[in-house]
């Protein structure tokens, strides 16, 4: 299958909330947003959840959230965004992650705001929020959205609130061959899934002090997890392997008591409006007994 990784950068509707409830209100208070290119799905996510939907004029293949995402222009992927495809939209405004620096430099020398956005981190879900919303006249939408989000992503971690903490690996990617699993991405420390399994109620495994580093299948071992869970596109889903493949690894806690998940969904890897469902769901793993659908 070779290497699997998908970290970009992943509506929020744990509260019943629409997206698209203060359009007209922000639309008219737009200054220069009103031409708008996303070049990550957080972003794409976070600008509908703002109510700046309606003025997207471009966005990444990997868009698809919410459903309207996907009938606005491609301008390509987040590792390779095409240049001309943006440039022929006429944007006003790009906004983008500040690992992709080189197409915003060369934005910028055309003309275009380009604005980087962080998206590494929890955190960075509100940051992300602020920073959009002051460049678009939508501040009083973003603190909206930001007192939201807390709200929810506090209601969730309450629920695993005193219970004995389970040591947790987080795998967002995988080398294998014909033998089954040969190395892991993992999430380390301080990275935006540590953070989740950190609020879920768990202790990450993995002490590394990279966000998603490499681990060998010794390393896996030696880290001795008591539950796992790894994280799979919808597509990938489809065709790899099972959880059967971790049943190499059954002297660990968490394949001996029948702990290992695996969760398909984009989401899983998008630090955008919906971390609160992924929160819930990764709290409900850990806790099944305590922690109700």
């Amino acid at each position: 299958m070779g290497i699997r990784l998908r970290m970009t950068a992943v509506v929020f509707l744990l509260l019943g909330l629409c997206f698209s409830c203060n359009r007209t209100d922000t639309q008219q208070k737009i200054a220069g947003c009103d031409r708008i290119v996303s070049l990550a799905p957080s972003i794409t996510e976070t600008l509908f959840e703002l109510g700046l939907g309606p003025h997207l004029v471009g966005v990444t293949r990997y868009c698809s959230w919410p459903p309207e995402a996907t009938q606005i222009a491609k301008i390509g992927g987040w590792y390779d965004p095409s240049l001309e495809a943006i440039l022929g939209l006429r944007p006003d405004t790009v906004f983008h992650l500040p690992e992709q620096k080189d197409i915003a430099e060369k934005l910028h020398a055309a003309g275009i705001i380009t604005v980087a956005l962080p998206a590494q981190k929890l955190d960075d879900v509100a940051a992300t929020a602020r920073l959009i919303g002051g460049q678009c006249g939508a501040a009083k939408e973003a603190d909206a959205f930001v007192a939201r989000i807390d709200a929810a992503l506090t209601q969730v971690a309450e629920k695993s609130a005193g219970k004995e903490r389970p040591k947790v690996l987080v795998a967002v990617g995988r080398d294998r061959d014909a033998t089954g699993i040969k190395g892991l991405f993992v999430a380390g420390q301080g990275s935006f899934h540590d953070d989740l399994i950190t609020r879920a109620g768990g202790v990450n495994a993995c002490t590394v002090k990279i966000p998603y580093p490499r681990i060998s299948a010794e390393g896996l071992l030696a880290m001795n997890p008591d539950i796992i869970i790894e994280f799979i596109s919808a597509d990938e889903a489809k065709n790899d392997p099972t959880i059967d493949d971790w049943k190499t690894f059954d002297s660990l806690p968490a394949v001996k008591n029948g702990r290992v998940h695996l969760v398909a969904g984009d989401r899983s890897f998008i630090p955008g409006p919906r971390v609160p469902l992924l929160l819930e769901e990764l709290t409900r793993l850990l806790f099944p007994d305590t922690v109700k659908p």
